[in-house]
């Protein structure tokens, strides 16, 4: 099987890019065939050497989409990856397969993502899990009630009922008006594809705030071994002092790129630092409380 899979990112975002890549190639069956679609403005010789480079896990195909980022500085950015935020939505302009996996790359992907591939999209304009946010954003934007709002960093976008239903049109009408919004591509995507937006189970974006899921002991359930673990807002695993759930899966496959040797030296110092720090901290009590 062809599996068809898109990022949008900037050049600074390459590392993650690559870890979220390697470790679909670590899980992967080595039936499936995988094409790897960058959309970008930029994307160094460095780093599309150091993407190929991944090949040694198994063979893909790499394919690297620049657009003009210029095409999105007008519009309201509200998240770390500005504009590249917005290159997802040249995914319905680019490509002519039927169907595609968006991801973020803040994320880890644990099992077959086929298995996510696979899931059948048809009359809808893609499928994934529902954002712990949704009530609110739906009210918020004054939505229909039974519709469905998902956390848009896990996609399958069908895309061939995309064009049959004009999306790229409907985007470029969208993004030519004056619009607030909070979370930039996620809520034009749920507020344009309302009602025909298919829900998945959670495990294919496990975000980890445990208070906001209903159903408590299921969402544990899932959360002990999901298929793809999603850092998100600011909690990232390369941050220093940051322990996210499931925090080491991002260093278990960083280590099967080129960027590890690279990245750890420097994320070890400061880690180190913060460490020395808290050290401080608790000596400096324990002098406060000797001299009472």
């Amino acid at each position: 099987m062809q599996i068809n899979v898109c990022f949008g990112i900037n050049d600074n975002y390459c590392q993650h890019c690559a870890c979220t890549i390697a470790s679909i190639l670590y899980n992967s069956n080595p039936k499936d065939k995988y094409n790897f679609h960058i959309i970008s403005d930029y994307i160094s010789e460095i780093n599309k050497q150091k993407l190929e480079s991944l090949k040694y896990i198994r063979d893909f195909k790499l394919n690297i989409h620049q657009v003009n980022v210029d095409d999105y500085l007008n519009l309201d950015v509200n998240n770390q990856l500005g504009p590249s935020s917005f290159f997802r939505f040249k995914a319905f302009e680019l490509f002519d397969f039927d169907k595609v996996i968006y991801l973020d790359v803040d994320l880890i992907v644990r099992k077959d993502i086929a298995e996510l591939y696979e899931i059948d999209v048809n009359d809808y304009y893609c499928a994934g899990a529902e954002d712990l946010v949704a009530p609110r954003k739906i009210q918020e934007y004054n939505m229909a009630p039974d519709t469905n709002y998902i956390n848009a960093g896990v996609m399958l976008l069908n895309l061939k009922y995309c064009r049959e239903h004009n999306v790229s049109e409907m985007l470029k009408v969208f993004l030519s008006g004056t619009w607030e919004i909070q979370w930039n591509d996620q809520d034009i995507l749920n507020y344009l594809f309302q009602h025909k937006i298919k829900f998945v189970d959670i495990k294919w974006n496990c975000t980890y705030y445990t208070s906001l899921y209903k159903d408590q002991e299921y969402f544990h359930r899932m959360a002990k071994d999901p298929s793809i673990i999603h850092y998100i807002s600011f909690a990232k695993p390369w941050i220093a002092g940051m322990n996210p759930h499931l925090k080491l899966d991002y260093f278990k496959y960083l280590r099967l790129t080129p960027y590890y040797n690279e990245f750890m030296p420097l994320y070890q110092m400061e880690e180190n630092s913060l460490v020395l720090s808290k050290l401080d901290e608790i000596k400096s009590l324990i002098l406060q409380n000797q001299n009472r």
